[in-house]
């Protein structure tokens, strides 16, 4: 087995949940809330004015336990 790790930002967290679960190797997962801190580049996609205030970028942290065949395919599904 294998957990695959995954930081992502909130704002995708309902698509990429609703995504999982149509894979039928994924039984289930974990979403862990998680605070991205670091140097903010202002031509960064996923910067809010939020997150330029407050200064750090709500990410959430994403566990999957998987079967080592079947983490390639849900890696390509995630990205």
């Amino acid at each position: 087995m294998k957990n695959l790790t995954l930081i992502i930002h909130s704002n995708i967290q309902q698509d990429m949940a609703d995504q999982l679960r149509t894979l039928k190797q994924v039984s289930g997962f974990t979403f862990s809330q998680v605070e991205g801190h670091g140097v903010q580049v202002e031509s960064d996609p996923f910067l809010s004015v939020r997150d330029t205030v407050v200064g750090y970028t709500p990410t959430l942290r994403l566990d999957i336990l998987l079967a080592v065949s079947d983490a390639a395919p849900v890696l390509d599904t995630a990205r």
